[in-house]
């Protein structure tokens, strides 16, 4: 909607009343409707009027239907859902309306630089609270972004805004706009299949796409700025960046956990969304700094998730698989590298192949200095799942042995434990690999103790294994 249209509309409203709503004065306008400041005896609201000319070139049923969807969610409270007070059309005026209640906040896009890190989790899990109570009433959002999310003026609350495109799931037969069967949402933090108009049409489907536009959403909190911001014109490059580029989130001082939630909620494959989020995992607080034990229950709940939902290695004969495995491998090897010599650990020998996977053996021999007359290995397998997405999976598997030749080879099947799966975070990997280096150690130190090594490998359990 333009100025001068909105313009005439105001003057031609202000002071008048529609299905009963006294309207005062407009406190704002969108691409489709103004919104006025508004009565009905002692209730105060907020009337969204929807442009006539729009109605008309649209199609008058397509609005209606809009109109009523937003008007079953009378009655249906979330503290962190904008509450639907009345719904309908006024033929004298030949209008439609929504009714809201009042929500005097600024909206999210506004205040993203002055939102404080320590506000983030909560924010984004009172956003998909409210989207899962959508679902929970068989209805998508489909336009959750920041514009559409209001925030208090102290950063305790949010409240997702603008209904106006709900829409119930599992009835493929509704269209948008006169049948056609086109795109509806804000392209910017919209999916690539519903870009494409080829999402699921079913609770899972829809589920993936609000998971990505949380993730967008997300990302602006951690990032302080919108997604894809520097990729917006021309339309077509937006369209070719949403399809296929990659999201990396530079975030210093966030969390490392929300970091990862953002990019597993960014990926592009909707099936392998669903697969590494979870609506639990946005109720997850992060970890506090140097708190091991909640660190430790989050990497254990990241492995029950991925373990019900585990995902086969894609085989990959390409180029882009081949050298990501490659670059993968000697990100590991660096990871332990700086791990043992950040925490001194015990002399290493590495051991590789070149296989596909990322595969790397890490032989620490007796060490007089650090209470070990024992051999022990630490075995790293790390998997490309999708060299595209930058999924992976990595288990390790540990052995103490007084006889080092007993030590399995890389190609030899032995003890694993899957420790991380999901979009590459390598400070989240980083750290998972430190801890199980010191519990290694820990472990060949109490066994040589108790003169409990024998020639054969003993085999560890990597704890948070559940």
């Amino acid at each position: 909607m333009d100025k001068v249209v909105a313009a005439r509309m105001e003057k031609e409203l202000t002071g008048r009343q529609l299905g009963g709503w006294m309207l005062g004065e407009c406190i704002g306008h969108g691409k489709s409707a103004l919104v006025f400041r508004a009565s009905k005896g002692p209730v105060l609201g907020a009337v969204k009027v929807f442009d006539r000319e729009l109605v008309e070139r649209f199609g008058k049923d397509a609005q209606r239907a809009r109109v009523e969807r937003e008007k079953s969610l009378v009655g249906k409270r979330h503290p962190n859902l904008i509450e639907i007070l009345d719904a309908g059309d006024d033929p004298s005026l030949d209008l439609f309306f929504v009714v809201m209640a009042l929500f005097p906040a600024k909206h999210l896009a506004e205040v993203l630089s002055s939102i404080p890190h320590d506000r983030v989790h909560d924010l984004i899990a009172q956003v998909a609270a409210a989207a899962q109570f959508l679902e929970e009433l068989n209805l998508a959002h489909r336009d959750i972004k920041p514009e559409n999310i209001g925030v208090t003026s102290d950063f305790s609350t949010a409240v997702l805004l603008d209904l106006g495109v709900l829409r119930p799931m599992g009835f493929s037969t509704i269209t948008d706009q006169q049948g056609q069967r086109t795109f509806v949402g804000t392209l910017q933090y919209s999916p690539p299949e519903l870009l494409h108009r080829e999402e699921q049409d079913s609770a899972e489907g829809w589920r993936a796409v609000s998971f990505y536009q949380l993730g967008g959403v997300l990302h602006d909190l951690l990032a302080r700025k919108p997604l894809f911001s520097e990729d917006l014109t021309p339309y077509p490059h937006l369209v070719e960046v949403v399809s296929h580029k990659i999201v990396s989130i530079q975030a210093p001082g966030a969390a490392p956990e929300l970091r990862m939630l953002a990019q597993d909620c960014l990926v592009k494959d909707p099936a392998r969304r669903l697969q590494l989020v979870t609506w639990e995992r946005f109720r997850m607080p992060p970890a506090e700094s140097g708190d091991m034990r909640a660190l430790q229950e989050r990497i254990a709940q990241r492995r029950r998730s991925a373990a019900a939902t585990a995902m086969p290695a894609k085989v990959a004969p390409g180029i882009l698989e081949r050298r990501a495995v490659e670059e993968f491998r000697n990100v590991i090897e660096r990871m332990v590298r700086d791990a043992c010599k950040q925490s001194d650990l015990p002399p290493f020998m590495v051991q590789t192949d070149d296989s596909p996977l990322a595969r790397l053996c890490f032989v620490f021999g007796p060490s007089r200095a650090h209470v070990v007359n024992a051999t022990f290995a630490v075995y790293v397998e790390g998997a490309v799942l999708d060299a595209a997405d930058c999924i992976v999976r990595v288990n390790v598997g540990a052995a103490v042995t007084k006889e080092p030749a007993s030590l399995p080879s890389l190609a030899t099947p032995h003890q694993t434990t899957p420790v991380f799966q999901g979009v590459r975070a390598d400070d989240v990997l980083a750290q998972r690999l430190t801890e199980i280096l010191l519990f290694v150690l820990d472990a060949a130190q109490e066994l040589c103790a108790q003169s409990g090594v024998a020639t054969s490998p003993v085999w560890l359990s990597i704890p948070g294994d559940r």
